[in-house]
């Protein structure tokens, strides 16, 4: 004990004592050591009360009461490996240790509570904190109040409360939580949180995703496959494919503000999405949740401004179509997504997920509001090129005279698209087709702003084709050089031409 200065590139193991099985109050530097095997009675498994720089050492199988691997250690603590620590009572990995905890890889710990992390309420950020275990609450951390950010934080466990988080009250934000567990496995009537539970901070910008209960027996009815109990805000998180066999898929009992959450795919036995969160929903997506007994929203408050599937209840603003996702498993929004624009700005975060501003004119129709779910639509802005009318006179006309043709071609969409080349066909059947004939090639339309549209009239020299009856067919940006979220309107028949035999001759058109 009391060694202050460099500690390098020692194997320290197999030691016992009463705190601090490995290292005692060394406040120096603690580099590149393997400290292994030891155990104490009381605090301290690897190293007790060291808080000068702990950094790049391999702190495994170390044991104690309190803090299998590190107990009360207040300096920077970065790039260790811990892991197969023992805290009997509490902090497999860390305990007590409120600097900073960057970098680590905290893995494989078994406490009866915060089996990763207990009570360390210093900055803890980019730390993978995986397959650690509780046999009560907190399988990767407890009791942790000052910033969470940056981790991955999956493959965690508790047999009680909180696979991932429990009882964390700080800023939690920009965190993957995944794939934790919760088995609710004590006399609670809703145990659970299989990602976090009772964390009533800001919960922000998270990933959360695949976490879960299940009910260990008895008469529990565990809930919060994502969240349970958090009553802070909670906001731009991606809430997704969580699960309860009982209820709140997503988010149970979450009673605080939960604004601009994309929730989607949860499943439970009562409200797939979210369940008895009675205060604030706002500017959310609901959508492929499921449950069995009720809709994806169950027992909770009126949402608002949000995007749900199949929804017929109240609530302002609500809106229940598509909300056109850019893929399976990426939540940011298409250009034509209802969700843009349609939220309010009242209680909006400044900032997306990705930390892109909110809110911004999505619409481009000169007020800016905040899109539902967790990500602002920022671009890319696409053109929508329609060919919105025309006409042809007279509809009956010799060949080789002349015919009047009009048409308009419109952008309905946010982007203002280069030149582009517009035809005229006549075709038989009204299909276009590559055996229609091109009557007037190239006209050229300029580019056109969000909203402007082009109007031409020209007088074109009726072909000598067979007699008949043929349909005219206006296609715009016919070499497809323009990117369009819907091509389909870029053709419109806009009247019928009738050729007479050669025999007959209809009055000649001036």
């Amino acid at each position: 004990r009391d060694c202050n200065g460099l500690i390098g590139g020692n194997t320290i193991a197999a030691n016992e004592a009463t705190n601090g099985g490995g290292l005692y109050d060394c406040d120096g530097t603690i580099q590149g050591n393997i400290i292994a095997g030891n155990s104490v009675e009381h605090g301290g498994g690897g190293l007790s009360e060291c808080s000068g720089a702990v950094v790049d050492n391999t702190i495994r199988a170390n044991s104690a009461l309190f803090g299998g691997g590190l107990y009360a250690c207040h300096g920077m603590i970065q790039n260790n490996t811990i892991t197969g620590n023992y805290g009997w009572h509490v902090g497999g990995g860390l305990l007590y240790c409120a600097g900073v905890v960057q970098n680590n890889t905290i893995t494989e710990n078994r406490a009866g509570h915060g089996s990763g992390l207990f009570n360390c309420d210093g900055t803890i950020q980019n730390n993978i904190i995986s397959g650690n275990f509780a046999w009560e609450n907190g399988g990767g951390l407890y009791g942790c109040d000052g910033p969470i950010h940056g981790n991955t934080i999956t493959g965690n466990s508790a047999k009680w409360d909180g696979g991932g988080l429990c009882y964390c009250d700080g800023t939690i934000e920009n965190n993957i939580i995944s794939d934790n567990s919760a088995s609710g496995g004590r006399w609670e009537e809703f145990p659970g949180g299989g990602g976090l539970f009772r964390c009533n901070g800001t919960i922000q910008n998270n990933l959360i995703t695949g976490n879960s209960v299940e009910r260990a027996g008895g008469q529990q009815l565990p809930a919060g496959g994502g969240l349970n109990d958090c009553n802070g805000t909670i906001q731009n998180n991606i809430i997704a494919g969580n699960s309860t066999n009982w209820d709140g898929g997503g988010l149970y009992k979450c009673d605080g503000t939960i604004a601009n959450n994309t929730i989607v795919g949860n499943s439970a036995g009562f409200g797939g999405g979210a369940s008895n969160c009675t205060s604030l929903i706002v500017n959310c997506i609901f959508w492929g949740n499921s449950a069995a007994g009720s809709p994806q929203i169950h027992n909770s408050a009126v949402p608002i401004y949000s995007c749900i599937e199949g929804y017929t209840g109240g609530g302002q603003g609500n809106i229940a179509q598509n909300p056109r996702f850019v893929g399976p498993d990426d939540y940011h929004l298409q250009a034509d997504s209802p969700c843009i624009d349609a939220g309010t700005n009242d209680h909006c975060p400044a900032t997306d997920k990705d930390g892109s501003q909110r809110p911004l004119d999505g619409n481009h129709d000169g007020q800016a509001a905040c899109d539902m779910g967790a990500y602002e639509y920022v671009g890319p802005w696409y053109a929508d090129l329609v060919v919105t009318t025309g006409s042809v006179a007279p509809e009956q006309v010799n060949h080789g005279r002349l015919a009047q043709v009009s048409l308009q071609v419109r952008n309905a969409g946010l982007g203002t698209p280069g030149t582009h080349w517009t035809h005229v066909y006549l075709s038989t059947d009204g299909v276009y087709g590559a055996d229609d004939f091109l009557w007037i090639a190239g006209i050229l339309v300029p580019p056109l702003d969000p909203g402007e549209q082009f109007n031409y009239v020209v007088m074109a020299i009726v072909p000598a084709l067979a007699a008949g009856q043929y349909h005219v067919l206006v296609q715009c940006d016919v070499l497809n050089e323009v990117p369009e979220p819907n091509e389909q309107n870029n053709l419109l028949d806009i009247g019928t031409l009738t050729l007479p035999t050669r025999a007959g001759r209809w009055p000649l058109y001036r």
